[in-house]
């Protein structure tokens, strides 16, 4: 929530500026802030009768496996050559399209449906780091698949698994989610409370964390770090 007081108000008014209204809006923003979160993160709850998983820690989803070896045993990004990033990135399609018995390809390749790759902040970068001949994994990927593969930074990504940074592959189709940011009331405001010279506001919101409606059409990795 949010309180003023009437001389942080005048203050604020004299600088032509609405105090409540910048308060409310950071209250929403918190909220905003903490629903991403809880997307990711879920919610822990001791004796709570239905646990609010995330997206990182839905029971429904397959195990963390590590990403392949390339030569030399190398299975860090950080080590692998930009082929062997974008061959990686292969793999968590050929994976995909495995486990969904071949929808996943099928949508990919009639353009239908995309690969979204989530990784974290390090590993974006290293997917446009160049070789000696100024080839990126990005520029790979690019050449093969087209618009079919979008690459999406997730901070929460880093070090999510005992230390490594980790990597999903999720299959996204126009006409349905996949995963949902899911909440049971974005945002409920309460009225007004004046008391003496300050006012205050209660804001509060229901979440219900990540909802993963189709497992098969998500596959995650770690060791990227």
């Amino acid at each position: 929530g949010w309180y003023a007081t009437d001389r942080a108000e005048a203050t604020a008014g004299a600088f032509a500026e609405n105090y409540r209204a910048d308060q409310a809006e950071a209250a929403m923003r918190t909220l905003a802030i903490e629903r991403n979160d809880f997307f990711f993160k879920g919610v822990k709850g001791k004796g709570t009768v239905a646990p609010v998983y995330g997206l990182m820690n839905d029971p429904n989803l397959g195990e963390y496996v590590a990403v392949p070896t390339a030569g030399d045993n190398k299975v860090k990004w950080a080590d692998k050559t930009p082929e062997d990033i974008a061959n990686d990135i292969a793999a968590a399609y050929a994976k995909l399209n495995e486990q969904s018995n071949g929808i996943v390809g099928e949508g990919v390749e009639s353009g239908r449906g995309r690969l979204v790759i989530g990784v974290s902040p390090s590993c974006s970068a290293l997917l446009t780091r160049a070789n000696s001949y100024g080839l990126t994994a990005q520029k790979i990927i690019k050449d093969t698949y087209g618009e079919k593969v979008e690459v999406v930074v997730v901070p929460q990504f880093a070090n999510a698994d005992s230390g490594s940074d980790v990597m999903y592959a999720i299959y996204k189709e126009d006409g349905f989610e996949t995963v949902i940011n899911s909440y049971v009331e974005m945002a409920r405001t309460y009225p007004l409370f004046v008391k003496d010279s300050t006012v205050s506001q209660k804001i509060s919101a229901a979440t219900s964390g990540a909802i993963v409606q189709y497992p098969m059409f998500v596959v995650r990795y770690n060791g990227l770090s």
